[in-house]
């Protein structure tokens, strides 16, 4: 189990007593020691139950490096259950892991990253690894690409969003699209101007030539703006 709030630990546990299943908790039988990033690739020191583990994970944010953690937590169950895993497959492994559209850097310059934040607790998560991984760094203009979907939560996700120096709101060609107008509404409820765009990839053309060399462009909002984002950053070989 990685952390959780305390109302939500308390259900698993008291689940967990009930099937008569042991709980192997991150942060108490599973601790990161120390944690840096080293440009794309967080550098994890993880004491699991049965082995340390040096970790390159090719995946950023606090809440990737938990998961990883929590997946030590299980690779080492399984071995102790006959399950022939070694140490050195399971630094391998996370060292090939692979999350499109997740803190996922598409390019440096300008710097573009897409993540498939759709709700409020991901918008959050998505600061706090920004946060992170901006610390230091001089890296300006900073924009958003932002659209979503019908049925999210569009203030609370818009409250972790604010640290942003220019804002393109946009639509995928997903029917729920939200149209760009109550999105607009909803950033300028917070003091925050921001322009439109028909489409991603005019919203990301439009971001990059405003972030040039030095910028960031951040994509998010809707998975399937996400999508779209990848098709056109990142497409299939062959396309």
């Amino acid at each position: 189990m990685a952390p959780q709030p305390a109302e939500a630990r308390a259900v698993i546990v008291a689940r967990a007593q009930q099937m008569g299943a042991t709980v192997i908790e991150v942060g108490r039988d599973i601790k990161i020691i120390e944690q840096d990033i080293d440009g794309a690739i967080q550098l994890l020191d993880v004491k699991g139950r049965c082995d340390n583990y040096y970790l390159k994970l090719p995946l950023l944010g606090r809440y990737q490096s938990l998961n990883a953690a929590a997946a030590v937590a299980a690779l080492e169950v399984l071995a102790e259950r006959g399950f022939h895993i070694t140490k050195e497959a399971i630094e391998g492994g996370l060292a090939e892991t692979r999350w499109p559209g997740r803190f996922d850097i598409v390019s440096t310059r300008p710097l573009v990253i897409l993540d498939g934040a759709h709700n409020p607790a991901s918008a959050r998560e998505l600061k706090k690894a920004l946060g992170y991984y901006l610390a230091g760094r001089k890296i300006r203009p900073r924009l958003l690409v932002f659209g979503t979907s019908l049925d999210k939560d569009i203030e609370g996700m818009v409250r972790h969003l604010t640290d942003f120096d220019r804002l393109i709101i946009t639509r995928s060609h997903n029917a729920r699209a939200m149209d760009t107008d109550k999105i607009v509404k909803a950033f300028g409820e917070r003091g925050l101007a921001a322009e439109t765009a028909p489409n991603v990839g005019e919203a990301i053309g439009r971001a990059k030539n405003l972030a040039g060399p030095n910028g960031m462009v951040v994509v998010t909002g809707s998975l399937f703006v996400v999508g779209e984002a990848l098709k056109i950053l990142r497409p299939p070989a062959g396309l």
